[in-house]
């Protein structure tokens, strides 16, 4: 009688997993198309690639008080040699532990080489408490009125 009960229970579980899940023939399946033009207009991605980094090396500093002061020295590259990087300001942690650096690039005047150059700026990060912060630098050229995120940085403060 068990055996019975169990078997039933089993076939109607099985029933109702069937009615929720049905098989997808091939010859149904349809292929992803390309995007129209008037849908990459639309605020949905249609493509998701990964960007580089644009910083490419990071120096911690600690200057020796009470409370310890931190600083980052933050090396990236530039498309030529000449560009003046300039720290416009540097934010509190949020709540997220996430740091704000404001950069401003001033190009060269005059014609340049086109060679890349590795570039420095230092942000000073104060006192800072134990746990994980997100260095996020946001740049804008010479001139233009909104930031744009080039690159972030993971801190660990202990």
């Amino acid at each position: 009688m068990k055996m019975l009960l169990t078997l039933a229970l089993l076939l109607s579980t099985a029933c109702i997993a069937g009615q929720r899940a049905q098989p997808v023939d091939a010859q149904d399946a349809k292929p992803v198309e390309e995007a129209k033009e008037e849908d990459k207009e639309a605020k949905s991605a249609w493509s998701l690639t990964e960007r580089d980094n644009w910083i490419e090396k990071t120096e911690i500093m600690l200057k020796k008080s009470a409370p310890p002061q931190f600083s980052a020295i933050l090396h990236v590259n530039m498309p030529t040699p000449g560009w003046e990087l300039k720290v416009d300001e540097v934010g509190k942690p949020d709540a997220q532990g996430r740091i704000q650096v404001k950069v401003t690039a001033t190009p060269p005047d005059g014609i340049v080489a086109q060679v890349i150059t590795s570039q420095s700026f230092h942000a000073s990060l104060g006192e800072l408490s134990k746990g994980e912060y997100l260095l996020e630098v946001v740049y804008r050229k010479n001139g233009e009125e909104t930031y744009t995120r080039r690159g972030t940085v993971m801190l660990t403060a202990g």
